[in-house]
């Protein structure tokens, strides 16, 4: 199974995260994603356009937001092209050029900003 074929990337997160690849490949991909409110996720998930946000920490919210998704509550989101194309765009190319980068040291010196 490919990350496309995916219906939904869960991010429960309870630290404050900046720009997880998580979410990033997942938008590539096409697939929405439901994130904790914390750190800059909630620039990344923009509520029921390319996912939805849930308050970090509530295991009652998580769970009644994925029963939600799951049961067709909350609307099925079929499409996250804008999304994609930022990312494929503005994003994704530039992080993942830095896990090509051989050692720490030139991790480092990288002059990606």
């Amino acid at each position: 199974m490919t990350l496309a074929e995916i219906g939904l990337v869960a991010v429960p997160s309870l630290w404050y995260e900046n720009q997880p690849l998580t979410i990033l490949e997942a938008f590539a991909a096409g697939v929405p994603v439901i994130a904790s409110d914390l750190g800059a996720l909630p620039e990344l998930v923009e509520d029921g356009r390319t996912g939805w946000r849930v308050k970090a920490g509530d295991v009652d919210a998580w769970a009644q937001a994925l029963t939600e998704v799951a049961t067709g509550v909350r609307p099925r989101i079929d499409c996250v092209e804008a999304q994609v194309s930022d990312v494929m765009i503005n994003h994704l190319p530039a992080v993942l050029a830095l896990y090509l980068i051989s050692t720490p040291d030139e991790r480092h010196t990288s002059s990606f900003q």
